[in-house]
């Protein structure tokens, strides 16, 4: 792969990863976070950074094998984990990563805290 493509896909990673980051709070969370403190907004501005840089190293590494199938005859088949990988990049790309994450932890937490409540 020519190094022009690959600065070039960094290029638009970073790109997105840092709108996200920044525009995150008026995106997904709050569109006034001036009321919010400081701490918080950057907090956001890394988690939601982050989760797109996340989506974006995945839709490389899923794009690599996709791209290697097209240009030669491809001998692996589609399987679980490609399709993992595939939304993984999706949900990272488009931003939702973060809120999915966080949404899967507090679900843990409540599932552990009703386990623990019938253990009583």
């Amino acid at each position: 792969m020519s190094l022009l493509y690959i600065a070039l896909y960094i290029g638009v990673a970073a790109g997105f990863s840092c709108f996200y980051g920044i525009k995150a709070t008026a995106i997904f969370l709050d569109p006034s976070p001036t009321n919010k403190p400081l701490a918080w907004q950057f907090h956001q501005f890394w988690l939601n950074f982050t989760g797109c840089v996340v989506g974006w190293i995945a839709l490389w590494f899923f794009g690599s094998k996709v791209i290697t199938c097209i240009q030669t005859a491809c001998t692996s088949r589609v399987d679980i984990w490609d399709v993992g990988l595939f939304f993984l990049a999706f949900v990272g790309v488009t931003g939702y990563l973060p809120a999915m994450v966080v949404g899967l932890v507090f679900s843990i937490g409540a599932l552990v805290g009703k386990i623990a409540g019938m253990q009583k």
